[in-house]
């Protein structure tokens, strides 16, 4: 009911008054002002405009009544019954939410369809969603497909309706952009806000516009969009898409950090910490920003709050309070609260001294590649403090803090060095080896996103990597390893998921051949001569997924050698930078052809063993040649091989990105 619709009512029921008409009712059967009144007086004539608005009056409280869902779902009812397209509506809304009746999705969709038939826009999307979802109706992608072009048309565009239209996968990614846009020019804000991001990073094919960023940023943050007035408070800062301007940053920052956005309350901190941002040091205020945001158990501002009550920063210094917020920090696994904590137990400040607590929280730093507690954990085991002596384990803790170039870990792992036999170090070696891949394994598993424990049939993930299309058809060629048992194939290609099956495989070289249905750009196999020592390649892939997200990552390099490890002449060695999840890669040259798969790292802990020190971009690749004699087995995928380029391109990055895909094995 809208506020033209009342005033409307409201002059009627004062010229009714006025002309000396009363009404056949008794002012204590119904409270509320007289309005509120009229609408019932006409409700109990059988009115089914009436009734609607008295059921939204008691739906939303309102002209002096309280909120009454039961007695609002009985207008809505009666309304209904009447063939009045918004009481349907809100009997539908009612029935799906579970207000003041059972929740009932069957029931819900009954009365959305109904109101779909009289018109009543509202309806359209929420239908959508129950068909989306196979919720009291079937699952029917299609249908709700249609319904969201319909609601769209109507101008019909609640939150959750283009959030749930982005998952739709009937519907063309080009619609969507155009659907949110027009939302989004509508005032709605999910819309502003997607838009936004999707210009920020690139999302959903559109080119990355930090311009058209801001643009949409604004409208969001001006409605109260508390995450992006962070968003936007960055791009003040950093000047990207706008002039930088510090004042509108902070106010940005303020706006969302008073929002209760941890993020934004802790940034805070740190501009009033370091007086950056135009703002002068206030170092008080810092810890009261440090603090807001620790207590929602944000671990960065857990830790700066204890630093500040460890230091008398800003706040008196208390040591107790700084163990009890480095620990809530260092039990989130906060490298640096963990190495403090540990100080606190082993010099007793705060808390008891302790140095087995010292060395437990010692340990479990160094293990996440805090140097500091690498060397005092090493320190602990030449002392044997609160663990058992043992020069060989404190020299592989000096090891690994002097290979990342500590001057004090190199140091102590000389003097370390000097007590053992040639045999204790290569032990030593080898068990800063293994320490070394379990820092790697925990700082990919920081990121990593815990899910509910639930029993399930549904099937795993068992790997993920890159690959890449190389015929028109289909074909895709990739790591065998990244599929290596797989029950269920996935890939992934502009925003579309495809079923692959697995054709052919070359265990010994590592390499799959995979096929999909569909039509799609393919890449070319390079010449064998192309390739020289120092030759620019480079490669796009999808690495470490849960870490650095979904989208297309380029890295690039040269070739550093024309064999591989121990002189292996299937691969070439590049310095090329790649992780977990550029496995089944193309390395590509300057003309954008495929001369070899992305295949191998080499393992910190077989260099460490080896040689004392830990490899720095050093890759392979397996040569192309080698991934053509298997598809050579393939007469349909040989033949429709495409032709190497002759020279380089325009756009060799944008044409292969189309090639390039991501593909997830499932057991």
């Amino acid at each position: 009911m809208n506020l033209l619709k009342s005033s409307f009512y409201l002059v009627v029921l004062l010229l009714c008054s006025s002309s000396g008409l009363s009404f056949a009712m008794n002012a204590n059967d119904f409270q509320g002002d007289e309005t509120a009144q009229y609408f019932k007086l006409h409700a109990d004539l059988g009115y089914k405009g009436q009734q609607c608005d008295l059921g939204e009056i008691y739906y939303h409280g309102g002209f002096g009544l309280e909120v009454d869902k039961e007695t609002a779902f009985k207008w809505f009812k009666k309304s209904a019954e009447q063939g009045h397209g918004e009481a349907q509506y809100y009997v539908g809304l009612m029935y799906d939410n579970g207000e003041a009746v059972e929740q009932n999705k069957t029931e819900a969709a009954k009365w959305y369809k109904i109101a779909c038939e009289h018109g009543y826009g509202d309806a359209y999307s929420k239908l959508a969603v129950l068909y989306e979802n196979g919720l009291g109706v079937d699952h029917e992608p299609k249908e709700a497909a249609r319904l969201f072009e319909l609601a769209a048309k109507k101008k019909q565009v609640d939150d959750w309706f283009l959030q749930a239209l982005c998952i739709v996968d009937q519907i063309p990614l080009q619609k969507q952009i155009k659907l949110t846009k027009k939302a989004a020019e509508h005032g709605h804000l999910s819309s502003q806000s997607m838009l936004g991001l999707w210009y920020h990073h690139g999302y959903q094919g559109l080119t990355q516009d930090m311009k058209e960023a801001v643009k949409w940023y604004r409208m969001a943050a001006e409605q109260g969009d508390y995450e992006v007035q962070y968003n936007l408070a960055l791009m003040y800062y950093n000047g990207e898409g706008i002039e930088k301007n510090n004042k509108e940053a902070v106010k940005w920052f303020r706006k969302a950090a008073e929002n209760g956005l941890e993020d934004a309350q802790f940034d805070l901190g740190i501009l009033y910490y370091r007086g950056n941002g135009g703002l002068l040091q206030d170092k008080k205020k810092a810890a009261k920003w440090f603090e807001k945001t620790a207590e929602l158990g944000h671990s960065l501002g857990q830790y700066n709050l204890a630093q500040m009550y460890n230091n008398g920063e800003g706040i008196e210094k208390d040591n107790k309070e700084a163990v009890k917020w480095y620990r809530m920090a260092a039990e989130q696994g906060h490298a640096p609260s963990q190495y403090n904590l540990a100080l606190m137990y082993y010099n007793g400040e705060g808390i008891e001294k302790n140095n087995k607590e010292a060395v437990k929280w010692f340990r479990k730093a160094a293990e996440l590649g805090d140097l500091d507690a690498q060397i005092s954990l090493g320190m602990r085991y030449i002392n044997g403090e609160g663990v058992l002596q043992d020069e060989i384990m404190a020299y592989a803790l000096f090891s690994l803090a002097a290979v990342d170039g500590n001057k004090q870990g190199r140091k102590n792992r000389d003097i370390a060095a000097k007590k053992l036999s040639k045999q204790e170090i290569k032990q030593g070696r080898k068990i800063a080896a293994d320490l070394q891949r379990k820092i790697e394994q925990n700082q990919l598993s920081e990121v990593t996103i815990s899910t509910p424990k639930v029993i399930t049939t549904e099937p795993k993930i068992s790997g993920s990597g890159s690959a890449f299309i190389i015929t028109n058809n289909g074909y895709i060629v990739t790591c065998y390893h990244v599929v290596k048992d797989a029950t269920q194939i996935t890939i992934f290609s502009n925003n579309k998921e495809y079923s692959a099956t697995l054709i052919r495989a070359d265990k010994h070289n590592d390499i799959a051949l995979l096929k999909i249905d569909g039509s799609f750009p393919a890449l070319s196999f390079g010449t064998r001569n192309s390739v020289k020592m120092g030759s620019d390649v480079f490669t796009i892939g999808y690495p470490n997924p849960t870490l650095q997200g979904v989208n297309q990552k380029l890295t690039e390099g040269n070739i550093s050698a024309l064999t591989g490890y121990q002189d292996d002449i299937r691969h070439y060695q590049v310095s090329v930078p790649v992780q977990p999840g550029n496995s089944g890669g193309a390395l590509l040259n300057e003309n954008g052809d495929v001369i070899g798969v992305i295949v191998a790292i080499l393992k910190a802990e077989t260099a460490f063993m080896v040689s004392g020190s830990l490899p720095q971009n050093v890759n392979y690749a397996l040569k192309s040649t080698f991934a053509q004699a298997l598809i050579d087995t393939v007469p349909e995928a040989i033949d429709s091989l495409q032709k190497p380029h002759r020279k380089k391109s325009k756009n060799v990055v944008a044409r292969v990105r189309e090639s390039v895909v991501m593909v997830l094995a499932y057991k």
